[in-house]
């Protein structure tokens, strides 16, 4: 399995990582406001002191961060053998992102387990989940579109078939490729 130290929004296994990140976030945080409340309480035998105000308005960068925990509890990463299939056959310029948790203002979090940008498209593959495939896929297509692309996403629910699109994309070299980096970036700014 693949290690990274840190969370990097787009890397197989964040999804994971996230999760664990976001847990020993709210731990830490209660075992500090129990702290900043608890300590004071003993040596003042009051709870009536400006530290119980402090631990109070702690509650709510706590609460945040167990929010985030909970929204990506039912979530997981895909799977490590077929993210090693998909790696092997990317090549320059393809951008390879993995584990994309997509929040929307309004429906279910999307989950991409693996992502292709590449000549101003992307090549999506999710695994079933709330969304159905056209619903992903025009959302997608209106996030591309507010990026000023025009083409529509592919999104597939089954990987053989997102294999067999991604190995012919990695065989065939267009004439021109478009640069999109700038749709990578993107789809990690609206991950989770």
């Amino acid at each position: 399995m693949m290690d990274h130290s840190i969370l990097d929004k787009g890397t197989y296994g964040y999804i994971e990582r996230f999760k664990r990140y976001e847990l020993i976030k709210t731990i830490v945080w209660l075992i500090f406001i129990a702290l900043v409340i608890g300590i004071p309480w003993l040596i003042l035998k009051t709870q009536m002191n400006l530290f119980t105000v402090v631990g109070i308005v702690l509650v709510l960068p706590t609460a945040r961060t167990f929010i985030l925990y909970i929204a990506a509890l039912s979530h997981h990463s895909g799977s490590e053998a077929e993210h090693e299939d998909i790696a092997a056959m990317v090549r320059e310029p393809m951008i390879l992102l993995s584990d994309l948790m997509l929040t929307r203002s309004k429906g279910p979090t999307i989950v991409i387990w693996e992502a292709i940008v590449y000549n101003g498209n992307i090549y999506a593959y999710v695994p079933s989940q709330k969304a159905d495939i056209k619903e992903i896929t025009a959302y997608l297509q209106q996030t591309m579109k507010d990026l000023g692309y025009k083409r529509k996403p592919l999104v597939h629910d089954q990987f053989a078939s997102y294999r067999d699109l991604v190995e012919m994309l990695s065989v065939n070299h267009p004439s021109e490729v478009m640069e999109c980096e700038d749709l990578a970036r993107r789809l990690k700014a609206i991950s989770l």
